[in-house]
């Protein structure tokens, strides 16, 4: 085998790993970015879980059932209030 040869030789293998290394690290950011959204995702339910039993115990007032929609939703406030955090 030549020099020349065997030069190509290991310029071929250098490449596969090259491309092994870059395959795992593509990897490793393909699944952090799963985990992030999942994560978000389950805390973007926990949030909404959360303001819907505020609702809730906000509209019941210790009693069995509430009055849906009588109160707390008609008030005009409530959208206003809470965007204001957001913007």
């Amino acid at each position: 085998m030549t020099n020349e040869s065997s030069q190509k030789t290991k310029d071929i293998s250098n490449n596969k790993n090259i491309d092994t290394l870059y395959e795992g690290i593509a990897g490793y950011i393909h699944s952090a970015r799963q985990n992030v959204v999942r994560s978000v995702n389950t805390e973007q339910v926990k949030a909404y879980w959360l303001i819907g039993r505020d609702i809730i115990e906000e509209e019941q007032k210790s009693k069995r059932r509430a009055g849906y929609g009588e109160y707390l939703i008609s008030d005009p406030k409530i959208p206003h209030a809470v965007r204001g955090v957001f913007d």
